[in-house]
């Protein structure tokens, strides 16, 4: 089956990887040795997941239902499942409010505190790609077929912010910063067929993009940044992995290895991504050291 998805909680302690088949395996960075499965998803066609900035609260989903647990007593707290196909997802980093973008182009946020509907934006974009929420849950932004990026916020702007992003990109991956003043970006280039990144500061007209590369993947890139901004990583199956130092706009690292997943933790020391769609290599992000490689456990029978 293999890994579809990593992620690392708040302190890390705690790394978590979910397979096809809907299993999430959570292991402990203190030892790597000790694996175990959390739950599986209502179905075997897994999207993904996502978890809280302390690692508490998870959320799973498949093609249709989001859910969230509470990783110490493996409660569930509710579902979102609505008729169009769920294209992806997010959770702010203090499990306040999720996130949802679905393939008829609408946005559900969910308000995970009080277990219930927050808002639904409806927007005249075509099919949802990305979405991402910041960390305190007030900035949230998506990314629609065709190139689009629109920014949502609480912080004096209501209707939301167009990126003027270049002709001919597809994002295919959002992630904020912590407090929502970082926006980064990945995805290709449809005429030429390679991969790009962005960097985006608020608030986020043209002359805020702080950083942009082109032709350094392949094909989908997956994209992650830690907590103050200047972490990033970014990872693809055929192309490889890479990790970026923005305070000084540089390259830092290459590997040759990627996935479908990447991960960076909140202080931007460790980076984690799905390796040959078999393992999770997890890694020091300023020497590029390997710390461990986590092999897809074997199958637990009930």
């Amino acid at each position: 089956p293999g890994m579809i998805g990593a992620g690392l909680s708040y302190d890390g302690t705690k790394l978590y990887g979910v397979d096809p088949s809907g299993t999430v395996n959570v292991w402990s960075t203190h030892d790597l040795n000790e694996v175990r499965r959390l739950h599986h998803l209502a179905s075997d066609k897994s999207v993904g997941m996502v978890m809280s900035g302390d690692g508490e609260i998870l959320l799973a989903a498949d093609e249709r239902i989001i859910t969230a647990y509470n990783e110490d007593t493996l409660r569930h707290f509710d579902y979102l499942n609505t008729g169009s196909r769920l294209m992806d997802f997010d959770l702010s980093a203090n499990a306040v409010r999720a996130i949802a973008g679905y393939h008829d182009g609408q946005l559900i946020l969910w308000d995970i505190l009080g277990g219930k509907l927050d808002r639904v934006v409806k927007t005249t974009s075509k099919g949802v790609k990305a979405v991402a929420i910041s960390a305190d849950a007030q900035t949230y932004a998506a990314a629609f077929e065709g190139g689009s990026v629109k920014i949502w916020g609480s912080n004096g702007y209501s209707d939301p912010i167009i990126l003027e992003t270049d002709a001919n990109s597809q994002p295919t991956s959002l992630a904020f910063s912590k407090n929502g003043q970082r926006l980064a970006i990945s995805g290709t280039n449809t005429e030429t067929r390679r991969g790009y990144t962005s960097v985006w500061d608020t608030p986020f007209s043209t002359h805020d993009r702080v950083h942009h590369v082109s032709d350094t993947f392949d094909s989908w890139p997956f994209i992650a940044i830690s907590d103050d901004g200047y972490t990033m990583a970014v990872s693809s199956f055929r192309g490889g992995t890479k990790v970026w130092n923005l305070r000084e706009s540089s390259l830092a690292h290459t590997f040759d290895k990627g996935g479908f997943s990447v991960a960076v933790s909140p202080d931007g020391s460790l980076v984690a991504f799905t390796k040959n769609y078999k393992n999770i290599t997890l890694l020091q992000a300023e020497t590029g050291k390997t710390v461990e490689v986590m092999s897809e456990p074997e199958p637990v029978r009930d």
